[in-house]
């Protein structure tokens, strides 16, 4: 690709670009659409913990995640599954994601389970939907209150 004809001067100043096996290239807008679903970029701060929980959907059980925050903080919380560029572009053709609930809940000192996000209109749109990345919530970031809480993942199929 470093050959090609839409590598002008001025595009490869624009780019900074360096003919050297550096981990660094570029696709064109198409190619890149047709290889990554979904790009997320963010920022993480050094302060950040990063926990990462990997397990199998079960479509007659949902699976059940506890934990408890020694002070008010703000998570995120999400389920990433499997992409399809690892299968063949014929199965690609009616790859399907699973639709998924995810729900995070505050366990109240008499037991009691409060759901975090609990006007529906504030849910992930996506997740009934059956997408890659599912968030519980539209803007991604729960901020809780010291406590215990449970995270409750099902996967409908």
């Amino acid at each position: 690709m470093e050959d090609s004809e839409f590598w002008t001067p001025d595009m490869r100043n624009r780019v900074v670009f360096t003919n050297s096996d550096d981990g660094m290239f570029c696709m064109t807008l198409k190619d890149f659409m047709i290889n990554f679903a979904y790009m997320d970029i963010g920022y993480h701060d050094e302060t950040w913990e990063y926990v990462y929980l990997e397990c199998n959907g079960d479509p007659k059980h949902a699976r059940y995640f506890k934990f408890e925050l020694r002070r008010k903080t703000s998570i995120y919380v999400r389920i990433h599954q499997d992409d399809n560029r690892g299968i063949s572009p014929d199965a690609k053709v009616n790859f399907q994601y699973s639709p998924v609930e995810l729900w995070v809940t505050k366990v109240e000192d008499d037991g009691d389970l409060v759901p975090i996000v609990q006007d529906t209109n504030d849910l992930d749109p996506l997740a009934n939907q059956g997408a890659r990345v599912i968030y519980p919530c539209k803007d991604r970031r729960l901020d809780l209150k010291e406590g215990k809480y449970i995270i409750r993942v099902k996967v409908k199929w």
